[in-house]
């Protein structure tokens, strides 16, 4: 529970005797609002009395206001030097510090003024508040502690408390303060809230569920209780309730911008995304959208057939419009490396653990050659690190945890790296660091890898892509420049979990086993209509759908009447929930074809099912996350299973259910023939990288530039 550090407001007016007759001026401007006057205002006043502390304190405050933490902590200091006495700007120079992302300055700052002054409420209450985002819980619970015993009904301290507990695991005592928090304050709501947090904590889901049922009956028109409910239920897999109850909380409170997020999330994981699109434009004409929600729009869109590529591009560039950030200019760039020397590179992720971007990435760090490229990681995981992180971490020249910095403090631990080149993998997906991006700690920023579109922001200077993704008539859908590798833009490492091969299971049954495994929000109305001809064609076939959602029978009863309505059975239908790995891949055992959805379709899992000897049939679409099959396909030598439009796609299904022993000859030699491919050739793929990041970083003076502060 993030707090704001508070500017010590009710010292920061007291004006010195002795000051100059303008700083009462300044003072009525600044209370009023007006920044701009009451900042000239001051300035006048520091030409003549360049030792005015107040006015050098009341500057910095401003610009504190002003969103300029540089220029506050410029005031602050020379404040602070002249009247090391005074509390109060220390105070507030540590929010300077806080707002420059310098959080253990800052704590250093605020643990003298404390140490000086026992009772000095700001200070108490503001060290906690930092002390919690260090993650140093017991600390911060000490000073939440000592401001509570000078201020035992002071609300916001005593949720701050609670907080930390919670996050500290001591949740025994974190519950039993609630009932004190709820006395607090008419409005119970966000005690609430913290008291169904730690019984969630606890593992008492339905304990949670009835905190909120509760409440909800206490304050039935207070539409957070409502989101919150739904938050659980989605955690526990119910998402048709979820779905109910986060429609309720946007009727109720409209002005809750997670209300909608979540709404429009969640109709997106039950496949319905024009529902999802509707909750965005809701929110896009009402200019409430945060950078990271505006990542969740353009990632969902993906997915949406209806939406053309110059409307999802247009989006794109909006994203960087809708930050209000000015355009930093583009740095100096660093030297090329001299002779014998690596050439710096970075890559930032918030996926360094066992996801596909770890899965890709890894055996590229293994592979480069340390002579010629010095990798640094960039993690921003945000839960517990795992053996493939262990590995990563092995594997990287250097490794720096981005996760609790805020961007402007992750901008300047990589910039003081001295890269020459900085690759970002996760685009608009969840995590994403881009506004670290944003304010280009590296002369020259590429994507890669983990997101299927532009990312729309103009200092993202390339994205890795190959011929096949990306044909030339792609690049007008992208801000950055395309980088086309030469072969292909990502090398597959085969898990080692994988079991051994079956014969298809066409051998014993009565016809084709079809199956795809990928997320729901892929598999659209229009999806299933295709694979319903397929069906339709080939009476005695099944198709097996797996996928997390599928553990809400709500979500299952919904998918059995989209394709009862092209007169599929449901008997004809297996609906399976998420699997852990090992029984995920077995499960391919059991398939004999893999249905590629469209326009989005798979890619690791399309790996995963070609490791496992089953061929997948895949659309090739338009642009490239429609592209990624036909990509693959093409790198294994099977052209023929990327169909161009849906009539052959439905052919091609067809006829390759008919043909046992065709089946039977492709998963024999699968693997062999995923192993002799550039897919798995991760020697090619390192030596094809290491050029492309050389001549990235050769030819970034060619690039078009952008100049000034402001955007474009």
């Amino acid at each position: 529970m993030a707090k704001k550090i508070k500017r010590a407001r009710k010292s920061l007016f007291k004006s010195r005797s002795g000051t100059s007759d303008l700083l009462p001026q300044a003072l009525a401007l600044h209370q009023a609002g007006d920044l701009n006057s009451a900042a000239g205002f001051y300035k006048q006043i520091l030409m003549q009395e360049p030792k005015n502390g107040d006015a050098l304190n009341l500057a910095g405050a401003l610009a504190l206001q002003q969103g300029n933490p540089a220029q506050a902590l410029k005031y602050l200091r020379r404040a602070v030097k002249l009247y090391p006495e005074r509390h109060d700007y220390q105070v507030n120079m540590a929010a300077a510090l806080r707002d420059l992302g310098e959080l253990s300055s800052a704590s250093l700052v605020l643990k003298k003024v404390t140490h000086q002054a026992p009772q000095h409420h700001e200070a108490l209450h503001n060290l906690a508040t930092l002390l919690a985002d260090l993650r140093n819980y017991q600390q911060s619970a000490e000073y939440y502690r000592r401001f509570i015993a000078l201020c035992p009904r002071n609300f916001e301290a005593l949720s701050g408390l609670i907080d930390v507990l919670r996050r500290g695991d001591q949740l025994v005592e974190a519950l039993d303060l609630c009932e004190r928090l709820l006395a607090l304050s008419s409005d119970s709501a966000p005690a609430h809230i913290l008291k169904a947090d730690i019984l969630i904590g606890m593992g008492q889901h339905e304990e949670a569920l009835a905190v909120f049922k509760g409440a909800i009956e206490q304050e039935p028109d207070k539409g957070i209780l409502y989101n919150n409910m739904a938050n659980i239920l989605l955690n526990m897999g119910r998402l048709h309730e979820a779905l109910s109850l986060y429609e309720q909380a946007v009727v109720k409170a409209p002005e809750i911008n997670e209300a909608w997020i979540n709404l429009a999330w969640t109709y997106r994981e039950h496949g319905q995304l024009s529902d999802s699109w509707r909750c965005f434009k809701h929110l896009l004409a009402a200019q409430k959208l945060s950078a990271a929600d505006y990542s969740d729009l353009l990632f969902s869109l993906n997915y949406d057939p209806e939406i053309p590529p110059h409307k999802k591009f247009e989006l794109a560039l909006g994203w960087w419009n809708n930050c209000s950030l000015p355009l930093p200019p583009r740095p100096l760039p660093v030297a090329p490396p001299a002779a014998g020397r690596p050439l710096r590179l970075g890559f930032m992720s918030p996926d360094f653990y066992k996801h596909p971007v770890g899965q890709f990435i890894l055996p590229l760090l293994e592979i480069l050659n340390p002579d010629k490229i010095e990798t640094f990681c960039y993690s921003s995981l945000n839960k517990p690190a795992d053996e493939q992180t262990a590995k990563l971490h092995e594997a990287a020249r250097h490794w720096r945890d981005i996760y609790a910095m805020p961007d402007e403090q992750a901008a300047s631990i990589i910039q003081r790296d001295r890269l020459h080149l900085l690759i970002e993998l996760t685009g608009h997906a969840n995590g994403n660091r881009l506004l670290v991006m944003a304010r280009r700690p590296a002369p020259v920023q590429a994507s890669w890898l983990g997101y299927v579109a532009t990312s729309g922001l103009p200092m993202i200077d390339y994205r890795l892509t190959d011929t096949i993704c990306d044909p030339p008539e792609a690049d007008q859908f992208y801000s950055e420049n395309l980088y086309r590798l030469p072969h292909t833009f990502f090398c597959y490492s085969p898990p080692v979990e994988a079991p051994p091969l079956v014969q298809p299971p066409i051998m014993k049954n009565k016809g084709p086993t079809f199956a795809s495994f990928n997320n729901l929000p892929k598999i659209t109305p229009a999806v299933v209509a295709l694979w319903a001809q397929i069906l339709n064609r080939l009476p005695a076939a099944r198709l097996l759908m797996v996928s997390r959602q599928f553990v809400d029978t709500a979500i299952i009863k919904h998918y059995q009447e989209l394709f009862l309505a092209h007169n599929i059975a449901e008997e004809r239908l297996i609906f399976q929930a998420g699997l852990p790995f090992k029984e995920y891949l077995a499960l391919f055992n059991e398939v004999d074809i893999a249905l590629d959805p469209f326009p989005h379709n798979g890619h690791t899992i399309t790996c995963d099912t070609l490791w496992m000897g089953v061929p997948v049939v895949t659309l090739t679409g338009e642009c490239y996350a429609g592209r990624m099959g036909c990509s693959i396909m093409n790198h294994i030598g099977l052209s023929n299973m990327a169909a161009a439009n849906e009539d052959e796609y439905v052919e091609k299904a067809v006829q390759l259910g008919r043909d046992k022993d065709g089946l039977a000859g492709l998963r024999a030699g699968m693997r062999q023939r995923l192993l002799s491919s550039p897919i798995c050739n991760i020697e090619q793929f390192g030596c094809d990288f290491t050029e492309a990041v050389c001549n990235m970083v050769h030819q970034h003076k060619a690039l078009p530039s952008y100049s000034g502060t402001t955007k474009q």
